[in-house]
């Protein structure tokens, strides 16, 4: 069961009133729909509230965003009202750049800080520039560059009129990454755990820790068996270990 917040957030229902929340953000190409199975995994008394950026599922209607700062403005918006209990964020691949961002931005305003940021799947902000940069290739190329991304993206790919609804979509969410420019910030106070896939063929286990400089809280990270789809593929040990760091 879903019900939208805003149009920017989706969240999840459940039967205990929520002590908590888990903010959760999701991949280039992705949505709320990510974290679909989150909300029966975890605890009753934790809500699952998950992004979803314009089109996508419920809002494939309306036209995608490419700007970071203007889709953490409006997430900022959308999730203020939720902001009456301890809450984290979670952010996969493209997503955990919007949580940092949002951490700053819900700074900024003077709203409660998350207990903790959990960045999965991601470069660190500053090493955005050393990673693959994907939504100028031409056509062929991108859709080569996402199935070696992801193989569970040809049969989409090959669907001819499934993909031209879906292109615009996966380039946007490309672009807001890969044209994102961090403002000179100084590093949050929120703890970050980053968290990786040992085969993740965009970001080495290595590369997590550059994550360290983003923050003055604690800082930890964690490996998973699998590649850069690893929050699917080893979704139980993802949320012990959230469970774990967010007690």
């Amino acid at each position: 069961m879903m019900a939208p917040v805003a149009s920017w957030l989706v969240r999840y229902e459940h039967a205990a009133p929520a002590r908590r929340r888990l903010f959760c953000f999701h991949h280039a190409g992705g949505g709320a729909l990510a974290f679909v199975r989150w909300p029966l995994a975890l605890p009753d008394d934790v809500e699952v509230c998950a992004a979803q950026l314009p089109g996508r599922e419920l809002r494939f209607r309306d036209p995608p965003v490419h700007d970071m700062h203007e889709a953490v403005a409006a997430l900022a918006d959308a999730m203020t009202p939720l902001l009456d209990r301890p809450y984290a964020l979670f952010g996969h691949s493209m997503g955990a750049l919007i949580a940092l961002e949002l951490a700053r931005e819900l700074d900024r305003r003077g709203l409660p800080a998350a207990d903790a940021l959990f960045a999965a799947g991601s470069p660190a902000p500053h090493r955005i520039a050393e990673a693959h940069r994907l939504h100028a290739l031409d056509a062929a190329a991108f859709r080569r560059a996402l199935i070696a991304l992801d193989a569970r993206n040809r049969a989409v790919i090959e669907h001819a009129e499934l993909w031209a609804l879906l292109e615009p979509v996966f380039r946007a969410d490309f672009a807001l990454v890969e044209r994102y420019q961090p403002r000179a910030e100084p590093p949050i106070a929120v703890p970050v755990i980053a968290l990786g896939g040992a085969d993740d063929p965009v970001v080495a286990p290595d590369a997590l820790d550059a994550w360290r400089d983003h923050t003055r809280g604690a800082f930890t990270r964690a490996v998973f068996p699998g590649d850069h789809f690893f929050i699917a593929s080893a979704e139980a040990e993802v949320l012990r270990t959230v469970l774990a760091r967010w007690p």
